[in-house]
């Protein structure tokens, strides 16, 4: 064991303000002691949040205690770590060399290596270096695509984009990078706040966002798949709008590639051939899960019996 990095613990419990606060750096000593990293990387992932750092000692902590063994930290949580430590510099350049220096240390590993490039980036969002913001951005979702699943990874990037967009002033670029944030992250974890405030930011930017035509339950198409050919008078009812402009919101909805298809003036129907696809709940998701289950029910009670049968014949036969 280092002997500066326990004598850093020890004096910083002699210093500590509560007897709480004291157990906790000894408690850091002890695991680093014992070398049970694991144990010591989670109590360290809490600890950087500790009200005793407010007003500052953050880098100090990483370099006279973290980077004595900061190799044996799983490359994520590293990261994780650095990034609370990151927010004690408020010098840009001093800020991007140690997150440079990070990504150095765990570039071998994606998720960690895109998590440190998010961090870049936020931080030359913050000077206002787009261009450099949008390399970055485009070079981590090319990373991104190359791991399997959604990953914590993946919210902190997406939420990473919507904050350009939303400098950019793109708003539909934001109300996808946003919503996709939103499936990345549990709901549970964000403040009353928080959710009031994406709500509301996502709300006008679905409104203003160019291109933006689907939410939810206000595209839903209630018809079967062979009922192509609609009346104005229901397309009327279903849009609340007079029959006379029936045929003006159709060929504004064919204009915008929302829906295909062909419009009879003389009959006044509407022969649909396709529809945009439209979002789909948990609920809605459900149902044709539950008759792919049934099916496969189904065929399964089917090979039996038909296993069965064909065991019945083959011993006709012999006793034949």
């Amino acid at each position: 064991m280092s002997r500066s990095v326990s004598e850093y613990l020890i004096q910083k419990s002699r210093e500590a303000t509560d007897v709480e606060l004291g157990q906790s750096w000894a408690q850091l000593d002890e695991l680093h002691a014992k070398k049970l990293w694991h144990q010591l990387t989670e109590s360290i992932r809490v600890f950087v949040n500790h009200p005793c750092f407010q007003n500052g000692g953050l880098v100090e902590f990483y370099h006279n205690f973290i980077t004595d063994f900061e190799h044996k930290i799983n490359p994520l949580s590293l990261v994780e770590i650095c990034l609370v430590i990151v927010r004690e510099m408020k010098d840009y350049d001093e800020a991007l060399l140690f997150i440079e220096s990070i990504k150095e240390k765990v570039k071998n590993d994606v998720e960690s290596r895109v998590l440190c490039m998010v961090a870049i980036g936020g931080v030359k969002l913050i000077a206002n270096k787009l261009d450099e913001v949008k390399e970055i951005m485009e070079e981590a979702g090319q990373l991104l695509d190359t791991i399997d699943g959604v990953t914590p990874v993946h919210g902190r990037y997406y939420d990473f984009c919507s904050e350009y967009s939303k400098i950019k002033g793109d708003h539909a670029g934001y109300y996808s990078n946003a919503l996709k944030y939103l499936g990345c992250v549990d709901l549970t974890t964000m403040t009353i706040n928080e959710k009031s405030t994406r709500a509301f930011c996502i709300s006008i930017a679905a409104l203003i966002g160019e291109g933006i035509y689907n939410f939810g339950e206000l595209l839903v198409f209630r018809r079967q798949a062979h009922e192509r050919r609609i009346d104005f008078s229901t397309i009327a009812e279903a849009a609340q709008i007079d029959i006379n402009d029936v045929e003006l919101l159709v060929m504004r909805g064919l204009s915008l590639g929302l829906v295909k298809g062909t419009i009879d003036e003389v009959d006044k129907q509407v022969n649909m051939t396709w529809v945009q696809p439209r979002v789909l709940d948990y609920s809605q998701v459900s149902r044709p899960l539950g008759t792919l289950s049934n099916f496969i029910i189904t065929n399964n009670y089917l090979v039996r019996y038909l296993v069965l049968k064909r065991g019945s014949v083959n011993g006709s036969r012999r006793s034949n």
